[in-house]
């Protein structure tokens, strides 16, 4: 992709704005910040990105400087939005693992305050997985940024990567949905004919089932219903094979939707501690999370 540097200054700009807007909603949810590593992921990711963007407008209004020795040009800025492009692509897949280990693990989500220990488990988790990823494309990836060979005051655009990993992330997503809502949809259907001739031997175990069916159901109805337009954009963008920088398309938003799709995953997992509840609510800074259950 061959992209204009202001216009990659302008979009940046926005992208680190919208950051600190849903990073400050979430932060003023019950939950807090911190209270999971997704939360304490999207701070450190705001933090960067804000970083990154004074560094590049700083470059970009003085055109050529030195600073400590080493000298700043306009070349540079695409050098760092390239390393930027690498870098948040390859952090993808293992935030997306660790956050869904993290709701897996500590359910049920939001029910009770995140200890002292743990956000700092969480922040720890977080610098590891940057250092990693940078140790890993500096020296493990073999990636090999390209600039364009002009002077740095005629350089007025920069070649950026193709956003390869969130269409995969993407794609994965939609089917997981579509295939899980169908699923339901389906057993739901099939066992109301069921429900009059099957009432003796196996009423418990049919109570089980529905009770999962209701989980799985209800779940993936708040999440489409919160996410409505971002998974309409998501097609969008997937069919008409919309190219998105990596760089920006690796943002608070788009972890705050993965965030919520992890959740109702970790709702689904653990349906037979649910009946536990009689009522059940929380929220993930986004979406409001309902839950009743009814005895027997």
């Amino acid at each position: 992709m061959d992209l204009s540097i202001p216009f990659l200054l302008l979009v940046q700009g926005i992208n680190t704005l919208l950051n600190w807007s849903l990073v400050l909603l979430v932060h003023q949810s019950h939950l807090g910040l911190t209270s999971s590593f997704m939360g304490t992921f999207c701070a450190s990711l705001t933090l960067v990105d804000t970083l990154f963007t004074v560094v590049e407008l700083t470059i970009y209004r003085l055109q050529d400087f030195s600073l400590f020795g080493v000298r700043f040009t306009t070349q540079h800025i695409c050098l760092l939005v390239q390393i930027a492009g690498f870098v948040y692509s390859t952090l993808q897949w293992p935030v997306l693992f660790a956050a869904g280990l993290d709701h897996y693990g500590s359910f049920p989500v939001g029910s009770k305050q995140t200890c002292r220990n743990l956000k700092l488990n969480y922040a720890a988790c977080a610098v590891v997985l940057w250092a990693v990823a940078l140790l890993y494309v500096f020296l493990g990836s073999g990636c090999h940024p390209v600039v364009e060979d002009s002077p740095h005051l005629l350089l007025d655009h920069c070649l950026t990567q193709r956003n390869w990993t969130s269409s995969h992330i993407s794609f994965a997503l939609l089917m997981t949905v579509a295939c899980i809502r169908l699923y339901a949809r389906m057993m739901v259907s099939k066992d109301k004919p069921k429900e009059e001739a099957n009432r003796h031997p196996v009423q418990k175990s049919q109570n089980c089932d529905h009770s999962r069916l209701h989980i799985l159901d209800q779940a993936l109805i708040t999440f489409t219903r919160t996410w409505a337009a971002f998974l309409i954009l998501m097609v969008v963008i997937l069919v008409w094979q919309i190219d998105v920088p990596s760089h920006l398309m690796m943002n608070v938003p788009w972890l705050s939707f993965l965030n919520s799709f992890l959740i109702s995953v970790s709702l689904c997992t653990h349906y037979q501690k649910l009946n536990a509840y009689k009522i059940l609510t929380f929220t993930d800074g986004i979406c409001q999370w309902n839950f009743a259950f009814t005895d027997g």
